[in-house]
């Protein structure tokens, strides 16, 4: 990044508008505020970042000290990088990828009015098929999840809830319902065994790494995605949305900022305890299960928002929105 802004030096002054698009890292500056000057807009982001994890959603001492120790580090580069401070102070637009950013970032009394936000992801026109609605006529019920098995996925929050459901029916219902999870990564092994001492392998099925047609294709045999992630983003979810899937998640991050609609049916509060969340998770997958015409109602809301707010096209005009708001000479 060094090198560009030294190659662009000289025609700083050419410049109206910097937008430094990020690799979403909010911790990341950008050091393209070099070529800020009095003349020019800057722009920062979106920008973002995954917060804290309570250690209540981390099972395992490893992970709990791995999360620790990226925390401090974060912390640190927060306070000490002179080119954070200066993207913060010299920016005149921030935009977060949810309005957690503001909390990480710190963005305070002095900056609020430079930061609105705005997700970092979108879907591709071309994925926004017709919705059709799920079949309901058979007999089988799918429930699916997708990622990299990493901690921060929450993918034994995911089985967990998803064993409690099973006790809530008979032996010839559960016969009939399968929990698919669909990735790798270094959590399988892990989660393998969870499911093997949870007694529940029969209902689930670890499929591994899948194309995204065959990924696709999945979500469409699927009547509910369950994806209880920590992060603040979560592209996985707009896939599953498209698709017509209510989504069984947290009220938090990522799922948060996409799930405008039918929100207490879809959410759960992440501020309980973790057995209050396991057990608040499989009720909602029950709900979905005993009312299944619900499955498409909330699915085809959920379609109708990534189509009218999260393709290519509509982030591409909140852009331009943006650029509109800055009192650009000439224009």
């Amino acid at each position: 990044m060094f090198g560009a802004v030294i190659k662009l030096w000289d025609k700083r002054k050419m410049f109206q508008i910097i937008h430094h698009i990020t690799f979403v890292n909010d911790w990341f500056p950008s050091l393209f505020i070099l070529l800020k000057n009095k003349e020019n807009f800057f722009i920062w982001g979106p920008i973002g970042s995954n917060n804290p994890i309570d250690n209540k959603f981390i099972y395992l001492k490893k992970h709990q000290k791995a999360e620790k120790r990226k925390t401090i580090f974060l912390s640190i580069i927060r306070r000490l990088d002179v080119f954070f401070w200066m993207c913060k102070k010299k920016s005149n637009i921030i935009i977060g990828t949810s309005e957690n950013v503001k909390n990480t970032v710190r963005i305070q009394d002095g900056y609020l009015h430079k930061f609105s936000y705005m997700p970092a992801i979108a879907i591709r026109k071309e994925l926004l098929n017709n919705y059709e609605g799920k079949d309901l006529s058979k007999k089988e019920f799918k429930i699916i999840t997708a990622g990299q098995l990493r901690y921060i996925k929450n993918f034994r929050l995911a089985i967990k809830s998803f064993s409690i459901f099973l006790k809530f029916l008979s032996k010839k219902e559960r016969d009939l319902i399968q929990l698919q999870i669909v990735g790798d990564g270094e959590q399988k092994e892990e989660l393998i065994n969870y499911v093997k001492e949870l007694k529940i392998e029969g209902n689930v099925d670890f499929k591994g790494q899948i194309k995204q047609s065959e990924l696709m294709n999945c979500f469409k045999e699927s009547h509910l995605f369950l994806f209880p992630t920590l992060e603040n983003a979560g592209f996985v979810i707009l896939e599953a949305m498209t698709n017509g899937l209510p989504i069984i998640a947290l009220d938090y991050g990522g799922p948060k900022q996409f799930v405008k609609e039918n929100q207490k049916l879809q959410l759960v509060s992440e501020k309980d305890n973790i057995q209050e969340i396991e057990t608040n998770l499989a009720k909602k997958i029950s709900f979905f299960y005993n009312n299944k015409k619900m499955i498409n109602k909330v699915g085809k809301d959920n379609f109708d928002i990534i189509k009218n707010n999260f393709t290519w096209e509509q982030k591409t005009m909140n852009f331009i929105r943006i650029y509109n708001t800055l009192n650009v000479k000439g224009y």
